[in-house]
């Protein structure tokens, strides 16, 4: 960050106030070493007794990029049952598809793909940068949530 911020201020080591008050939000809220370990054993406890009568006890978003790929290696490193699901709105790279399947053969995941209306999902996408909107990506996390509720009835809920 720099002055171009009107709200901006920094102390004697340089670091903004935005900076303070984000380190100061991150302790409140992010667990640490064996309390976080213990946290973590409660919720995947609870998971794997909620998921136990169904085939999956999760279901994650997979995109073939890092931060899903590395989702899909820590539920099933935690001993999770999980439902990939993946939306393909028509912007696919070969390689983000060969991610995927690497990633679901690797790993043992069950993959669900919904494949949007190319055409409709092109006018739509038009409309919203016609329009101007500050976020054009505003149709596909609609669609990726919606994906997901719709997918999330084979997981338990």
């Amino acid at each position: 960050m720099d002055s171009s911020d009107p709200n901006i201020s920094f102390d004697e080591r340089g670091v903004c106030n935005h900076c303070q008050k984000y380190d100061e939000i991150l302790a409140t809220l992010v667990y640490r070493g064996a309390e976080a370990e213990a946290r973590l054993d409660v919720i995947l406890d609870e998971i794997k007794k909620n998921g136990s009568s169904s085939r999956y006890d999760c279901i994650i978003g997979l995109s073939g990029g890092v931060d899903s790929t590395y989702v899909a290696y820590k539920v099933k490193q935690l001993g999770l049952r999980p439902l990939a699901v993946h939306l393909d709105n028509g912007w696919n790279s070969e390689a983000a598809v060969h991610n995927i399947e690497s990633v679901i053969r690797t790993l043992d995941i069950d993959l669900h793909t919904e494949v949007l209306d190319w055409e409709e999902f092109r006018h739509l996408q038009i409309a919203f940068l016609r329009a101007s909107t500050p976020d054009s990506e505003i149709p596909t996390d609609h669609a990726i949530m919606a994906t997901l509720y719709q997918d999330s009835d084979q997981a338990p809920g």
